[in-house]
């Protein structure tokens, strides 16, 4: 083959595959724009030097355009946009008296709260919204008042004890609604987990119990007891419904009723005994319960009875005046009956002055002819002398 026709096929065979690639190539790039159309309508956005959007090529819908539309960010447009969907913006609202939140500082407004507030109506709250406070108690208790202006959802009351230390949440909305909930306007609705202002679980929220402590009311309040300071504070009320505690009536409501049992005090303790335990118990001897025949005497000018010779003596013919002298021998607390009868005349008994004689009992009686008289005269313990207790007859 000549070398023309050599370089004749070579141009042709590069013709060719040039063709191929340059096909190949047109379909890679079809999907490309080219940099004529960066920032340009239809075309894509150009990045600065950090990779980000350019200002100026910023879209936004701004306050003319109700549902679409878009212009470039400027000062201006920004300044017409709607600030209703501001969203996680929190504003630290300075402490006064009465707290005015404006919406346009933020939807989450935080005040510490050095004083009592009363919660203003907010401006500029975009219909539909809500704007949230978040107020915080500090160095002491703080009362807060929900402004006559602010609707309240429900059973939400308009004042509020925020115990010092702690926080608490609450959101106002621009009630675009009406109806039962108020009238179109700011509406309270939440307050985060808060109980309604009461004196009574103000009381209690500040009290720390101990294990086993009861609540009592004093004076007026609520406050944290043990429970011997409780029984203390009930005790004069308990003891007009119930017998004082005594130990000796502990064991006696212990006893067991047995008929015929007597109730006798055994090592120093009451204790049932039988008739027969109580007579062990006490030494009751015969003597004790066998009565002494009663005793004659003759008639005298003075009488000394001696209880040896019996608990009842008696002289059946007074012939003159007699002088009952004090008894010898009478046992502590047993008494020494005297029986006298005046025979032919009236005869003077007089009682010796040794004898204590009871209240409206004379010292010397007349018995009448015919007539007997009776005396009692008791060695009484108590006044550790004998004492003419009793006289009958005449």
């Amino acid at each position: 083959m000549s070398l023309a026709s050599q370089i004749t096929a070579l141009a042709d065979r590069v013709a060719t595959e040039f063709n191929a690639v340059r096909g190949e190539f047109a379909s890679l790039i079809s999907g490309f724009q080219t940099t004529s159309e960066k920032g340009a309508a239809n075309g894509y956005a150009s990045l600065d030097s950090s990779s980000d959007l350019t200002l100026s090529q910023l879209p936004v819908h701004a306050g003319s355009h109700a549902t679409a539309g878009s212009d470039p960010v400027t000062p201006a447009a920004i300044g017409a946009a709607t600030t209703a969907h501001v969203h996680n913006v929190t504003y630290n609202l300075a402490y006064a008296a009465t707290l005015s939140a404006d919406w346009n500082n933020g939807n989450h407004q935080y005040t510490t709260l050095t004083g009592d507030a009363i919660i203003g109506v907010p401006t500029n709250i975009p219909s539909g919204a809500a704007l949230q406070y978040t107020l915080y108690a500090s160095a002491a208790d703080r009362t807060i008042t929900i402004d006559s202006g602010i609707a309240r959802v429900g059973v939400l009351p308009g004042t509020y004890v925020i115990p010092t230390g702690t926080l608490i949440r609450l959101t106002i909305e621009n009630n675009p609604r009406g109806g039962a909930a108020g009238a179109a306007g700011p509406l309270l609705t939440a307050l985060g987990a808060y109980q309604p202002l009461d004196s009574d679980l103000t009381d209690i929220a500040a009290l720390t119990g101990a294990n086993d402590d009861v609540m009592q009311k004093k004076a007026g309040h609520w406050v944290n007891r043990t429970i011997a300071q409780l029984i203390t504070d009930l005790t004069s009320g308990l003891s007009a419904l119930f017998q004082p505690l005594d130990s000796d009536l502990t064991t006696l409501a212990s006893l067991t009723a047995t008929t015929n049992n007597f109730i006798v005090s055994v090592g120093s303790a009451w204790a049932s005994r039988t008739p027969a335990q109580a007579k062990t118990a006490l030494a009751i001897t015969a003597a004790d319960v066998t009565p002494t025949p009663a005793y004659s005497f003759t008639y005298a000018a003075t009488y000394a009875p001696n209880w040896a010779n019996g608990e009842h003596h008696y002289c059946t013919s007074l012939t003159g005046d007699i002088t009952i002298q004090e008894p010898t021998n009478i046992p502590s607390g047993k008494a020494l009956k005297i029986s006298m009868i005046a025979t032919t005349a009236p005869r003077t008994v007089t009682v010796d002055s040794t004898i204590l004689r009871l209240a409206g009992i004379n010292a010397a009686f007349v018995v009448e002819t015919g007539k007997m008289l009776e005396l009692a005269i008791e060695n009484n313990p108590a006044l550790f002398d004998t004492i003419l207790i009793a006289k009958g007859g005449n």
